[in-house]
């Protein structure tokens, strides 16, 4: 959005707030003059877009010091290091073998997932129908496949299958080898990829050409540093120092989870994926970009027998291990390599573990440590003590970080002890397990580091399994069952609001069954309206607190303010969660308590969690492990290899069908301009009067005369119902919906439908919204429910208006940190107003304070606005908690109000 002054000398060079759009309206033909007046977009806050901020000068600044201003405020990236030094280009065979016709009929094929059946029905019908001058050659599935398992080969991109011989396996349980075979009833088999050619087809990928990354960067706005990308970190910089400028660093992404592939058998896959972190963000975590690929498929090793014994799990562990050194073999030979990357130029590259993606069980399992409730120290990346793991937020001095060196003295301490008791008392002192580490054998390879935050599995683990099952101990305890009941009437009279879970049977976690982690998230934003004067205050302190860290945690932005913020933010968290040590078995020593604390580093270190979140790895599985069982005959000996040669063909379909052009990355900032479109509209014209009739629209006549007096004749000073200009059309179109479209940096929409509908669904749908009253980007924030859109002329103008009922602010603070709104009711004719469609900013969540219900069913003293669900709260570094610094937003006296 652009903001500024008009151009037009007629106007007098009135800022407004979207210049382009006032152009649009108000000098629709006038040519436009030689100077235009422009200004940088500044920094959003909450509950306003992306407008700049207005000077306090009544002169309007220079060109020349708008530009330094926007110099000034503006990103900016400062290259530590120049560009490597490529090594002259690689000849690349051709590999797109198919027409444009084929090409199309194959994507059509794999986008709809069609059989080889129905894709000979599909060429026959087109063959008989084309009026292209290309034949179709492939005129059988089957000869496309072996087209593609040709270039598989080529590339070297094929699954090699690997049985694995237990008798071959490193620190294998001794003398278990036959019964181990036994109990599983086959050979444990591994299918991967060469991990340096699938590197190489990802770092070479003609879609990528023009946006992957060879060198570090550091981000700033204005003198302080952001951090983003991966590459903004400091971990990038301090490797490309190591390797020297040269070089590229090769930023190795792995990620690994079980996945349950049929429900009705509980069958489970084992995938492994890569992806490349020089590959932006915004690309790599985008499945359609196809950045991140297939590397593996694991070995499920199970036994009803014996799954639960000491000797079967080191027997897993030490497979799983051995599997991972036959993945990562091509890098333990060399240190670095010649490798094919954009525009087909070849780079020294060293590969780096920048990140392995699991949740806390794989965790230990990659890093050979133990877990549970008896295990001295069981977090995997630190030497921390289970009973500190109750306070994220210090600097405990015991808390050493594992490393692969310190791991493999360890290793070799209990392989060199003189009895098996000794060996087992320096694993227990230390948490390991006696398992040689596959990650060991390579140098850039840190296991413990490259293990980081995960919002799925951390942050939803402390929500979902800890902090909602305490609250709910605590209404319990205090108030009974019978409150139980209360908190899910509270929670089944929410109001709506889009794109937030209605949570009909109830929210707390006896009346949630096998909760999804977004249904956790949405859970999460309603809570504490429902339940905060049912349990005790430091109580929903603490939940607040968690909410504020959890919203800045996932930020797509941080520096150095935020990350300050963040880790107060976790030490309030921290010592307000003594309310519920009683209630946790483990006095809140669990792991996922004790991973807080490593939030902050993780993103300087490596960026926003984005770029590492579970929930990539999640959303993959829907497409390499899920989709490719559909292909197989579910039969449990051949359901691996059958998927993975799928999987070859598929990939190797969409190189050969892919469009040569470039990928489009929308991660720069875009300029699209707010958009408001009114929707479902009313049958015909009305009239004023006959609006009048219903007492939701009472004396709208002299509202719309305010309105005209105050916006269009700009006389704010009358007050007095003679003074007001009478309205000469009395004629309106009444709209039951606006839809609000609102672009981010990465130049993604998100359409807000704002309802004011009388009969929606056999109900009234009145929507809460976030306007401004007046024109100006300083203007404050309110909040006000639509009661109508509707469209009337005035003069030669169409004007597009809405009539808001008002809810002002109280300056008072609440325990969920929401800030409150008076009730309208009291003053019901006074604060309403009709206000201009575009300066509604977005729909707001409004609920009732519960707590303060009046006599009259359904009516409240005050209200809460719930900020948590809006889009940009994780911009927001300060809520309105009690006794916090700041000041609760301000209740401004209503411009239109009318004696």
């Amino acid at each position: 959005m652009t903001s500024g002054p008009c151009p037009f000398d007629r106007c007098g060079y009135k800022p407004y707030k979207n210049v382009q759009s006032h152009i649009q309206r108000a000098h629709p033909n006038e040519p436009l003059p030689d100077r235009i007046f422009t200004e940088s977009v500044g920094t959003r806050q909450l509950g306003s877009r992306k407008r700049p901020p207005q000077s306090d000068n009544s002169e309007e600044p220079s060109q020349s010091e708008e530009i330094r201003e926007t110099q000034k405020n503006s990103l900016r990236e400062e290259k530590s290091f120049e560009s490597p030094k490529d090594y002259g280009e690689f000849i690349v065979e051709d590999l797109h073998k198919f027409n444009a016709l084929e090409k199309a009929i194959i994507r059509f094929t794999l986008d709809n997932e069609l059989s080889h059946i129905q894709y000979e029905r599909l060429v026959c019908i087109l063959e008989r129908a084309r009026r292209s001058e290309e034949v179709i050659s492939c005129r059988t599935w089957e000869t496309v496949r072996e087209r593609a398992k040709e270039t598989v080969k080529k590339q070297n991109l094929d699954f090699k299958e690997y049985a694995i011989d237990v008798n071959t396996v490193k620190d294998f349980p001794e003398n278990k080898q036959l019964l181990f075979q036994s109990s599983i009833g086959k050979q444990p088999t591994l299918y991967y990829r060469d991990i340096f050619d699938v590197s190489e087809s990802i770092f070479s990928d003609p879609s990528f050409q023009n946006h992957i990354v060879l060198t570090p960067s550091k981000l700033y706005r204005g003198d302080e540093r952001v951090y983003t990308e991966i590459h903004t970190g400091d971990w990038w910089n301090n490797a490309q120092e190591e390797i020297g400028k040269d070089k590229v660093v090769l930023s190795i992404m792995l990620s690994s989870d079980q996945t349950v592939i049929w429900e009705n058998q509980r069958y489970k896959a084992w995938p492994v994926y890569i992806k490349l972190g020089n590959v932006p963000m915004s690309i790599r975590n985008k499945y359609s970009s196809r950045s991140a690929r297939t590397l593996a498929y694991l070995p499920i090793i199970e036994s009803k027998a014996y799954g639960k014994s000491d000797w079967f799990r080191i027997a897993k562990k030490a497979i799983f291990h051995h599997a991972m050194s036959v993945i990562l073999e091509p890098f333990t030979k060399k240190n670095e390599f010649l490798m094919r990357g954009p525009m087909n130029l070849l780079y020294n590259c060293v590969p780096f573990l920048a990140a392995y993606t699991a949740d806390y069980p794989e965790q230990c399992l990659l890093a050979t440590t133990r877990q549970g409730d008896s295990t001295k120290c069981p977090c995997p990346r630190c030497t921390i003590t289970k009973d500190l793991l109750h306070d994220p937020s210090s600097k405990h001095p015991c808390a050493k970080p594992r490393t692969n060196k310190d791991s493999k003295e360890l290793y070799w301490e209990v392989k060199g002890a003189p009895n098996k008791s000794k060996a087992e008392d320096i694993c227990k002192e230390h948490s390991i397990h006696p398992v040689y580490n596959a990650f060991w054998d390579l140098p850039r390879f840190d296991i413990h580091s490259a293990l980081l935050a995960d919002d799925l599995h951390q942050l939803g683990g402390v929500l979902g399994d800890h902090l909602m099952s305490f609250i709910e101990e605590l209404i319990v305890n205090e108030h009974g069952n019978e409150a139980l009941d209360t908190v899910t009437a509270r929670a089944r009279n929410l109001p709506r609001y889009r794109g937030l879970r209605h949570f009909e049977n109830g929210i707390l976690p006896s009346c949630l069954k096998n909760a999804t982690y977004h249904e956790l998230v949405d859970c999460m934003k309603c809570l504490l309206p429902c339940v905060y004067d049912l349990i005790p205050s430091q109580a929903a302190m603490c939940f607040r607190y968690f909410i504020d860290f959890w919203f800045l945690a996932a930020a797509k932005e941080h520096d150095e303010t935020s990350l300050t913020f963040m880790e107060e933010t976790l030490e309030n968290y921290v010592q307000s969660s003594s309310i519920f040590i009683p209630l946790s078995p483990t006095g809140l020593n669990f792991p996922k308590q004790h991973a807080l604390s490593k939030y902050v580093g993780d993103i300087r270190e490596k960026g926003i969690i984005c770029n590492y979140s579970t929930t990539q790895t999640e959303n993959q599985h829907k497409f390499d492990a899920k989709k490719p069982a559909k292909r197989t005959n579910r039969q449990r000996s051949t359901f691996t290899g059958q998927a993975v040669e799928f999987i070859s063909v598929r990939d190797a379909l969409l190189v050969m069908t892919s469009s040569t052009k470039p990928f489009s990355d929308t991660s720069k900032f875009s300029n699209r301009i707010t958009e408001h479109k009114f929707m479902s509209p009313d049958n015909g014209e009305t009239t004023i009067d006959s609006l009048s009739e219903n007492n939701l629209y009472k004396d709208l006549e002299s509202i719309i005369e305010g309105y005209i007096d105050d916006v269009k004749l700009n006389r704010l000073g009358r007050k007095k119902r003679y003074n007001m200009p009478r309205v000469e059309v009395k004629k309106v179109k009444v709209f039951k919906e606006l839809r609000v479209y609102d672009y981010d940096d990465e130049g993604d929409c998100y359409e807000d439908i704002i309802r004011a509908n009388l009969n929606y669904r056999q109900s009234v749908r009145m929507d809460f919204v976030l306007y401004r009253i007046e024109d100006d980007n300083d203007a404050p924030i309110r909040v006000g429910q639509a009661l109508m859109f509707f469209k009337m002329d005035y003069g030669e103008e169409e004007l597009d208006l809405a009539l808001i009922q008002d809810y002002p602010f109280k300056a008072v603070r609440h325990p969920t940190g929401s800030p409150v709104l008076q009730s309208p009711h009291s003053r019901y004719k006074g604060n309403r107003n009709v206000i201009d469609a575009d300066r509604i900013e977005r729909a707001a969540y409004v609920v009732p304070d519960y707590r303060t219900e009046t006599s009259s069913p359904g009516q409240y003293e005050q209200y809460l606005l719930v900020q948590d669900i809006d889009q940009d709260c994780w911009r927001r570094f300060a809520t309105n908690l009690p006794k916090k610094r700041g000041r609760p937003p301000k209740d401004t006296a209503n411009r239109n109000d009318r004696q």
